[in-house]
Order: structure tokens, then sequence, then C-alpha cells
């Protein structure tokens, strides 16, 4: 029973509320544009990515254990410690790892054929587990070259919303493109913010990102910046009339000022005691997702003000 609670811990299945969070965003724009909301779907589509995140988890904490024994875990980085501390499952993460790919593109596949969507569906899919395994894995080895953070916005910011709304749309459209765009963008500052925990042990694993790159100080007023994009995104967008026809970005961006804030007053925090603490960056984490929490909320009041559902 402690293998299996040690193997469970693996997965980091909190990991996965992001995740499901964008894809129900991506789900309830599609809605709003005119696609029935269908259960079946919503779940069936969602199982693929389900375990291509999970996947990740196990693979990651495989090929990371070197840099792992460097760090300090947090909730959102560090890695789960658990194979640093039982090294005699590595083999089995690994494993575990590849098994939950292949039922991911089993399940991807099965769904196209029986629902008969778009093939677009099933590509993101392989897509997203060749990126999530190539993460840490070698060759390609994505966190380790300048390319995890471009990594995590094409699953994270872009997959996941744009299979949310092929699911029940079966197909893609311009105001699909312009609704993923703050995805891409919060994305990227849930990167940065992961990153800076570990940034020591990345520097002697000779991990190469924007963090180990720069420092903690100047990822985060990169972070900071990129924060105040989405939000000027966001209340440009809103003044197009025919790009806010179905949502009214306004609320978006005024919905864009919590994490906007909380960066900069964690930023503050920091510059003035000179240490960075895993407190500060999950603030910052916990109001991403707050972010989107309020954008789905506002987005099942519209479809509710609308019937809908």
């Amino acid at each position: 029973m402690r293998e299996i609670t040690k193997i469970l811990k693996l997965g980091r299945i909190y990991f996965i509320i992001p995740g499901f969070l964008i894809y129900l965003s991506g789900s309830l724009f599609s809605v709003l544009t005119g696609s029935d909301f269908e259960i079946k779907k919503f779940i069936l589509g969602y199982f693929p990515l389900f375990l291509a995140q999970l996947s990740v988890s196990y693979s990651n904490d495989y090929y990371d254990m070197e840099p792992d024994k460097k760090s300090k875990p947090t909730i959102f980085s560090g890695g789960s410690k658990v194979l640093v501390d039982n090294p005699e499952l590595k083999y089995i993460s690994k494993w575990i790892a590849i098994s939950l790919i292949i039922l991911s593109l089993i399940l991807a596949s099965t769904f196209t054929l029986i629902f008969k969507i778009n093939y677009i569906f099933l590509i993101i899919i392989v897509l997203v587990n060749t990126i999530g395994w190539f993460y840490s894995a070698p060759p390609i080895k994505f966190s380790y070259r300048n390319l995890g953070e471009l990594a995590i916005i094409i699953c994270l910011g872009i997959a996941l919303p744009v299979i949310g709304y092929i699911v029940l749309s079966n197909n893609i459209s311009f105001s699909l493109f312009i609704f993923t765009v703050p995805f891409a963008i919060y994305s990227f500052v849930f990167a940065l913010n992961v990153e800076i925990p570990d940034f020591e042990a990345d520097r002697y694993a000779n991990k190469k990102n924007l963090i180990s790159n720069f420092g903690r100080k100047p990822g985060y007023f990169m972070i900071l910046i990129t924060s105040l994009i989405g939000t000027v995104y966001l209340f440009v967008i809103s003044f197009v009339e025919i790009i806010s026809k179905f949502i009214d970005y306004k609320i978006y961006g005024y919905f864009s000022l919590l994490p906007f804030m909380t960066i900069l007053i964690t930023l503050i925090y920091y510059i003035n005691i000179k240490k960075i603490s895993a407190k500060l960056i999950m603030f910052n984490i916990s109001s991403l997702l707050l972010f989107l929490v309020f954008n789905n909320i506002y987005m099942y009041i519209l479809i509710r003000l609308s019937r809908r559902f």
C-alpha cells in the first residue's frame, strides 16, 4: 500500500487543475458561439488530455531525478521527490508515463472515429503527448534547450482551449484564435513562475530557460510585463465590435487585474526582502487560477442568460 501511495504521489494530480480549467474555458466559449453542450463529448474528449497531462508528471520525475536532488519541492515545481527518495521506483515511473501516453492516443483515436470529430483534435493530442514526453526526455529535452516556456505555451495555452472548443463545435474559427491568445500569454506567466523556485537546481543541471539564463529578479520583471501585456490585450480587443460579439473582453480585462496586481505586490515584497519564497510564487499562481475561475463563471452566466444550457 505504501508503494502505491508513493506512485500516486508521483502523479501530482493537482497539476491537472489549471489544464482542466483552460479546457473548460474552450468548451464554454464553444457553447457561447453556438455549439450545444454535450456532456458525453465534453467528458470523453477530456480523457485523452487528462492522461497526457498525467504522463508528464511521471516522465518529468524520471528524467529530472538529478536536478530534483537540489530542488525544494513546491506544489507546482521542484518535482515530487518520490524518485529521489525511492530510486527503486524509477523505471515504474517511466513505464507508467509511456502507458498513459499510449492509452491517451488510443482514446483520442477512438473518440475521433466514434464522434466523427475534426482530425485536428487527434493531431493536437499527438502533439501534446509528444511535447510532454520530450519536455525533459532525450534527445530533444525542451526544458534543457531554452524551449521549455514555448512547450508550455503550446500545450497549456493553445492546445487545451482549442481542444475544449473543438470537441463541442467540431471546427475552429477566427474568434477562437482571438479567444486563445490570452491563454498563451498567461501560460507563459505560469511557466516563468514555476521556474523561479528551481533557479539553483536548473543551473546545477544545466537547464536552459529564461530564469536560469537571466536570474530571478529579471525573470520576475518578465512576469510582471507579460501580465501587463495580457491585461492591455484584453482591454484593446474589447473595443473591436466584431471580436467582442460573444464576450465583453473588458470584463476579462478587469479580471486580469487580479494576477497583475498580485504579481506587482509580490514583486515589491521580493525587492524589499531581497529573498524569494515559495509563498510569493503560490500567490501568483493562485491569482492565475482565480482569473480562470472568474472567466469561466462569467461565461457560464452568459450561457445561462442566453439559455443555451
